[in-house]
């Protein structure tokens, strides 16, 4: 046995980051992130005093997963994955998907290359 085996050791130890996710299906309803259905999530990260939020949209073949457009129904296709977006982008596709108006999506379409550039 070590001489230091026994001994208290006194640090602070930091806080464990909890991590929070919210996934949205059509209508913005809530759903599990892991869903096949689910076309956007929030993820909330709280770091003791800080919090930071990332947000993700499905995409596929290099545009916004529209889950009424051309591929509906093949969610579960290898071709469509996470892409992290910029807040303002999130919150337009959330109200396509609860709205259902086209203009919508093709604005967070339009803003993925503005939130991009900046």
């Amino acid at each position: 046995m070590s001489r230091h085996e026994n001994e208290h050791i006194d640090f602070a130890t930091p806080d464990p980051i909890l991590t929070s996710v919210f996934g949205f299906t059509k209508g913005a309803e809530s759903c599990d992130d892991d869903d096949s259905k689910c076309y956007a999530k929030r993820v909330d990260k709280n770091n003791g005093s800080k919090t930071s939020t990332t947000y993700y949209l499905k995409f596929g073949r290099g545009k916004i997963f529209d889950p009424w457009g051309t591929y509906a129904g093949r969610e579960r296709s290898a071709d469509f994955g996470w892409r992290k977006v910029a807040s303002i982008v999130f919150d337009q596709y959330h109200k396509y998907l609860k709205t259902r108006v086209s203009r919508h999506l093709t604005q967070a379409e339009r803003m993925i290359i503005d939130a991009n550039e900046k």
